[in-house]
């Protein structure tokens, strides 16, 4: 691998995504929550830190046919567990041995609390990259851009593993050696590692 730095996204690679319709007891399909959470204005304003929390609970739910109040919806919302997949830390730490590593995540304080409780899990990176704090989100050029000023590589010397085909394409377009991957093992597999 000629990489130096391996950037990676969290849900879909590094962390499970859930069932959350199922999880939060919604009358929908996974696909049908998929598509409000994705096209929301809310949910973008909320996983770029325009809106705090509270904001995000009280107007998501109409947008989901909901009557919940902010605080009703926020119970159902934390069933909806993100978790890293098996493995995950292991792999981390042994690429951060020979490679710079980074995550670069569309995300929100709700979901990233989930699967970095204790700071743990953001020690294993030697540079981290979610929406909510930096105002930025893929497939937007802008967080592509605030990676590239962040750190000392060129696009060429970076690999970004994703799960979305919009994203990994987005990267792509800037000069960033992009590959669409699903899971760890999926991860393993892109950068030849067992």
């Amino acid at each position: 691998m000629h990489a130096k730095l391996i950037v990676f996204d969290l849900g879909g690679v590094l962390a499970s995504l859930g069932r959350p319709a199922e999880q939060m007891g919604l009358d929908r399909s996974d696909q049908e929550f998929w598509s409000a959470w994705l096209n929301s204005e809310t949910v973008t304003a909320f996983e770029t830190g325009a809106i705090e929390e509270a904001e995000f609970v009280g107007r998501f739910p109409a947008e989901l046919g909901l009557a919940d109040s902010g605080a009703e919806f926020r119970r159902r919302l934390m069933r909806w567990r993100l978790q890293l997949f098996p493995g995950v830390n292991e792999v981390l730490s042994r690429l951060g041995k020979t490679h710079s590593v980074a995550l670069l995540s569309n995300t929100n304080s709700i979901h990233w609390k989930m699967v970095n409780p204790d700071g743990q899990f953001r020690r294993l990176f030697d540079a981290v990259f979610l929406s909510f704090e930096i105002g930025h989100a893929k497939p937007q050029r802008g967080i592509f851009d605030y990676l590239l000023n962040a750190v000392p590589n060129d696009p060429g010397e970076i690999i970004f593993l994703d799960d979305t085909e919009i994203n990994v394409a987005a990267a792509a377009r800037l000069g960033i050696p992009s590959q669409r991957v699903t899971g760890i093992d999926g991860a393993r597999r892109a950068l030849g590692i067992g």
